[in-house]
């Protein structure tokens, strides 16, 4: 079957019988990737029950229905999971995290975190990736976590 370049949406071809299975298809995938947002890009087990059309990124050790699909978009569809391989530069809306996650042809990336945060009422994210940066209220400075420790732009741990 040809695909778009793009996002693989199924075309159809001359005089093809039950076109309308291609073009649902590509309606469904249309659905899922524009505009595109997921409820979590961390969780590695599936939820019982999901809605039609709700969306995760799924990451390295998940489990369950996900296991072997590490990297692709799920989307539940009809009783089933759909598993879309991403292609690079492709953005989604993290719902759970508040921030944008990118994949950037080998893996999702986390961009800078939107939310500011200070101890009383929004602690730093206690799960960050490497690289993540968002600005502490508390003590006026964007802070980065380099994988071990919150850093300033020194370098210096805060």
């Amino acid at each position: 079957m040809a695909l778009t370049p793009a996002i693989k949406l199924p075309i159809l071809v001359e005089n093809q019988e039950r076109a309308e299975v291609t073009v649902n298809e590509a309606f469904w995938l249309l659905d899922a990737l524009v505009q595109g947002n997921v409820t979590n890009s961390r969780a590695t087990t599936p939820p019982v029950g999901p809605a039609d059309g709700v969306r995760f990124l799924i990451p390295p050790s998940a489990t369950g229905a996900w296991t072997g699909q590490s990297g692709k978009v799920a989307v539940y569809r009809s009783g089933a999971w759909i598993f879309i391989s991403p292609v690079e530069g492709w953005t989604f809306w993290d719902r759970n995290w508040n921030t944008y996650v990118r994949f950037d042809g080998a893996a999702w990336r986390r961009t800078i975190r939107f939310p500011t945060n200070n101890a009383a009422t929004n602690p730093r994210p206690s799960s960050p990736l490497p690289g993540e940066a968002v600005f502490d209220l508390d003590i006026g400075l964007p802070i980065w976590w380099n994988g071990t420790n919150w850093i300033n732009a020194a370098g210096v741990i805060v």
